[in-house]
């Protein structure tokens, strides 16, 4: 309670973060975009058949108890609420290919000149530094690097992925803590700070055995 968050995440992996500690008493507000809808607004199963993005069962269940704000970050105007929503925040949460929140002008260095001791946590599938930070896509493109198709299936066959894209729901109870520890940084020390999660990293935590052989 009392916990305020701009997200800025979109698909499942960032959602599910910030519906827990909506659903915990924080007060969210998600951005979306009408330019790039969010993907799983558009994707199955949807209430009585009837496809819609407002009727679909997986955007509700990864942003509930959050507010909507439908923005152009390419606008003037756009970019002004988000400024405005900065100030107000205690963090910012994106989870978009490495450098995007840069290009947009919205970089951790961006959002300390308009609120000095923001929290930003960024997570995407490589984080944001490395040569693989420019590959981007979702948990079903995250599970082979990650080592998990090397688990399943059998070794005369194709590849065999875990249902469903499992990093998706590994990643996002780690982005949830790393949320909570940069809170706690800020009452301990009054200073914001920029958290940089791999959602890779993250996922192997749940293959130890198979790391170590």
């Amino acid at each position: 309670a009392g916990v305020k968050i701009l997200d800025f995440t979109w698909a499942a992996a960032g959602p599910i973060a910030t519906c827990a500690l909506a659903c915990y008493g924080a007060q969210v507000v998600r951005v979306e975009t009408r330019t790039a809808i969010d993907m799983i607004r558009t994707g199955v199963p949807f209430k009585d058949g009837k496809p819609g993005e407002n009727r679909g069962l997986n955007f509700p269940m990864s942003n509930a108890s959050k507010y909507s704000v439908a923005l152009n970050l390419k606008t003037a105007q756009g970019r002004e609420v988000v400024r405005k929503l900065v100030s107000w925040c205690d963090v910012v949460t994106e989870n978009f290919g490495a450098g995007t929140m840069q290009r947009l002008g919205f970089s951790y260095d961006d959002l300390k000149h308009i609120k000095e001791d923001v929290i930003m946590v960024s997570s995407c599938m490589f984080g944001q530094t490395g040569p693989r930070a420019p590959f981007v896509g979702m948990g079903w493109h995250l599970s082979g690097p990650a080592g998990f198709y090397h688990l399943t299936g059998w070794p005369d066959r194709g590849p065999v992925p875990p249902h469903p894209a499992i990093t998706d729901f590994i990643s996002p109870w780690y982005t949830a803590v790393v949320i909570l520890a940069g809170i706690d940084y800020h009452r301990r020390t009054g200073r914001g700070l920029y958290i940089d999660q791999s959602q890779l990293e993250s996922s192997l935590s749940l293959i130890p055995t198979a790391l170590l052989d």
